[in-house]
Order: C-alpha cells, then structure tokens, then sequence
C-alpha cells in the first residue's frame, strides 16, 4: 500500500489541500492501481526558483516546471518508493479550473511516474494518462 507524506509548508493556507482530500487520493490511488508496492511517496510543494533548480540539475532544462518526480524501486530502498516535487506557482498558472483540482492532478501524475508510468511514447500516454484521470476523477 502507498502511503503518501505531503509537506504543504511552502503553499499558503488557501492553496493547500486538507487531510482528508488526501486521504481520498491516497485510497484512490491504492484502488485503482494494479499492483501497488508498500512504502511511501513524498510529496513536496516548491517555488518556481526551487523547482527551477531541480529541474535544471536533473533534466538539463533552465525553467521552471509543474511537477517532478524522482523514482528509488530500482535502488532496493522497500520504504521510500519516491520523491514527488511540485510547483505550486505554476500550477496556478495552468489550472484551468480550481487550483487544488489541479494539484490532485500534479500528484498523481508524479506517483504514476514513481511507479514506472510514462507518456513519452503514444502507447504509454494511453495507459497512463486515463488511469491519472480514473484516479482524481474518483475524488473529485
């Protein structure tokens, strides 16, 4: 089972989603995966300038980004399955509708790619992107 650990410390008090909406996703996440491994995902909410780092040093890419994740099942660690980091500037910026909407979004497109999904490739994008869909559209 996933259990995920939100540090919300860098959004303001509006912007942040409450316990039991995560909670929701939590569930939803673990109901609609297949095969979910037990550890934790952490999820970080960052500034553009940080998340611009990041995205620099491990993507060699000077801008800023909506979400990053970083992935540890290849490096034996049972516990910690991933980093999931987002941008809460830009995800202001591009929701289309309610910003924490959005973030649920961001979330579970991060926990997918901890798991090895993927949207590179049309094939991938077909499986991956509906099941982020069945996800936070069983939440909201």
């Amino acid at each position: 089972m996933i259990k995920l650990e939100v540090d919300q410390t860098n959004a303001k008090k509006n912007e942040r989603l409450t316990r039991a909406l995560l909670g929701s996703l939590e569930v939803a996440i673990n109901k609609k995966l297949k095969k979910v491994p037990s550890g934790t995902i952490a999820v970080a909410y960052v500034t553009d300038s940080q998340m611009k780092k990041l995205n620099t040093q491990y993507r060699k890419k000077d801008k800023t980004t909506d979400v990053l994740s970083f992935s540890y099942l290849d490096e034996g660690q049972p516990e910690t399955l991933g980093d999931v980091v987002i941008s809460v500037p830009q995800a202001k910026r591009q929701a289309e509708g309610s910003l924490r909407a959005e973030i649920l979004e961001l979330i579970a497109h991060g926990v997918l790619h901890v798991l090895g999904y993927d949207h590179m490739k049309s094939a991938d994008a077909k499986v991956m992107l509906p099941l982020q869909d069945k996800i936070v559209g069983s939440i909201i």
